[in-house]
């Protein structure tokens, strides 16, 4: 009969390792009395990163398991036959399973590992540290330049789902370069969460007495979290003046379906003007921010670069992602001073996408994300493609409410798009047109886009117009019931003051284009004064963008001339009598 099971095993992976016995079953995932986790090393150090290995196994081993957390560690370094299985305790490594040599590099190695692990130490979440080399898309742990692909890795985790019934909790890279969008998108369906870097890792790789202890007692994502957490912390305290800059983040992987369906129509909107502006996109992206795979870029500071071009359908593509990119990583990044090889991490958010400088690589059209994206087809429009440009003229004004745009162009058909207007026009318009657009106070970006038969962009006008509309202020100011006429009115609005003379029917203030309201949604009006030489100023309302603003101010602590006069005749008899008076009694 064992023999019997040990055929059927083989039958089912594939496996040459005979001796990965199996035991437990499909279940043991959902009885709550099992460890909390099961932390899975898959320690290729069949390469240049041998001499590293043993310090992070006794790292490992200064923490060790415990009635929540199994270590298992597959080992295989550059001695010949020494791979082999490890349960790590606190200050000691036990073997498990003795291995011979295997290629680490190969999905049946990893495969057999997760299904060994799975059944000889189950628990409720698992974590998957593949720990080596990376080299973005070509794939991670190569062993005698055979390296795991990313179809093969995503086959070895399809195959613990199966096993399992539910995804892989976290998978994990401790290993340079795997922090990309490309990887992300891979690993979508057969795990929740990823911990990876998008540049270079040290050679030293994690901290694993802070990765062990940061994840006891979490939930999948805040364990993947308190990787980041870990290595940030090291780098902070190990690289403060010199080192290596370090990123790391966490991606929650079950958000990158809906990712990439977003990415896919940004890109879509944006595609038809990437060969007009090319020239501009190369230009503005030349500073993008690269480490040391030189091909590849941060994804957020690329978008940011995009929409410094200045366009409308590129800054969609752009605002668009930059959100979906917060909404997706948790990272942390430590800029080191004074970076050893010169690559510092000042932009960074955690996602590298592949932007080469020159062309795209035969290689990366094979991945899946290239496959199912539009991404290469936008680089290759202005890669590949030399612009073309048509004549044609715009003219774009203002008034009292309204853009006027009218255009004519050498082209198949026309968009037009005012930013913050009420109304925008889009889709197949003549290569003619005269439009109006209702508008409110602020500042418009109009853009014209002109295309051909094939739908690219080879015709484009952008300008910024400040819309203003002609105030009228009307008003009038009362001194005891009767209009002051002369009086010499003042209407301070924002910051300046406007003069006028009021008339036996008021006064009548017309403002046009008055740059004090730009960009605001009211303004406090003050009216002010003077009367025998004093000052008088009133608060009258607010102006909201009325076309009309009526004002009328009653003073009823004004004296009529009549009343002065009594009062000086009043004031120059009792006068007299007082002196009359004073000389009588001094006499």
């Amino acid at each position: 009969m064992k023999i019997i099971a040990y055929l059927l095993l083989f039958t089912l992976i594939c496996s040459p390792i005979l001796s990965y016995s199996a035991m437990g079953n499909s279940e043991n995932t959902q009885n709550t009395s099992l460890p909390e986790w099961t932390f899975m090393v898959y320690m290729d150090a069949d390469n240049s990163l041998s001499y590293y290995a043993p310090d992070d196994l006794a790292e490992m081993m200064s923490y060790g398991s415990n009635a929540n957390l199994n270590v298992v560690v597959l080992y295989d370094s550059t001695k010949s036959g020494d791979s082999a299985i490890y349960y790590i305790e606190k200050g000691k490594k036990v073997l498990e399973e003795s291995l011979g040599e295997v290629d680490m590099g190969s999905e049946v190695t990893l495969k057999n590992f997760l299904n060994w692990t799975y059944h000889h130490y189950p628990a409720q979440h698992y974590f998957l540290d593949l720990w080596d080399h990376g080299d973005y898309y070509e794939g991670v742990c190569m062993d005698h330049g055979d390296w795991l692909t990313l179809s093969e890795l995503h086959d070895a985790l399809g195959y613990f789902d199966s096993l399992r019934g539910k995804k892989l909790d976290v998978v994990g890279f401790d290993a340079c370069r795997m922090g990309g969008i490309e990887i992300f998108y891979a690993l979508r369906n057969v795990a929740n969460y990823a911990v990876a870097s998008e540049k270079d890792e040290p050679a030293s790789g994690w901290p694993y007495y802070s990765v062990l202890s940061g994840i006891y007692n979490k939930n999948p994502e805040n364990a993947s979290r308190a990787v980041v957490d870990a290595m940030y912390s090291w780098a902070k305290k190990f690289y403060s003046q010199n080192g290596l800059s370090v990123i790391m983040a966490s991606v929650n992987l079950t958000r990158i379906n809906s990712f990439v369906n977003k990415f896919n129509t940004l890109l879509n909107f944006a595609m038809p003007v990437a060969t007009y502006l090319g020239p501009d996109i190369l230009n503005a992206t030349s500073d993008v921010e690269r480490y040391e795979l030189h091909s590849v870029a941060d994804f957020y500071n690329l978008m940011q670069k995009l929409n410094n071009v200045g366009d409308y359908r590129l800054s969609k593509l752009a605002t668009g992602m930059m959100q979906e990119i917060n909404n997706v990583t948790y990272y942390k990044v430590w800029d080191c001073p004074n970076p050893a090889n010169g690559y510092h991490a000042r932009h960074a958010h955690g996602i590298g996408i592949y932007f080469p400088q020159f062309f795209v690589s035969g290689g990366y059209y094979s991945t899946e994300f290239a496959k199912n994206t539009l991404w290469v087809k936008f680089l290759n429009s202005f890669l590949e493609k030399t612009p073309v440009k048509r004549n044609g003229t715009a003219n774009i004004t203002s008034k009292n409410g309204w853009l006027n745009i009218s255009y004519e162009a050498n082209v198949s058909y026309v968009d037009v798009y005012v930013l913050n207007a009420t109304k925008t026009y889009s889709g197949i318009l003549k290569p003619m047109g005269n439009y109006d657009v209702p508008v409110n106070f602020g500042t418009y970006t109009v853009f014209v886009y002109g295309y051909n038969s094939t739908g690219e962009v080879v015709w484009r006008v952008k300008k910024i117009v400040p819309y203003l509309r002609e105030i009228d202020i009307l008003g009038k100011v009362y001194l005891n019931g009767n209009i002051a006429n002369g009086a010499k009115i003042s209407l301070r609005i924002g910051n300046e003051t406007y003069v006028v003379i009021q008339n036996s029917t008021g006064f009548d203030l017309k403002l046009k284009y008055p740059k004090e309201i730009w960009g605001n949604s009211s303004i406090v009006i003050h009216v002010s004064y003077r009367y025998f030489s004093k000052d008088y100023t009133y608060k009258i309302g607010s102006l909201k963008g009325e076309a009309f603003l009526p004002v009328v101010i009653r003073d009823s602590y004004f004296p009529t001339y009549s009343q002065i006069v009594i009062v000086s005749l009043s004031f120059t008899v009792l006068s007299i009598i007082i002196i009359f008076y004073l000389r009588r009694f001094s006499s």
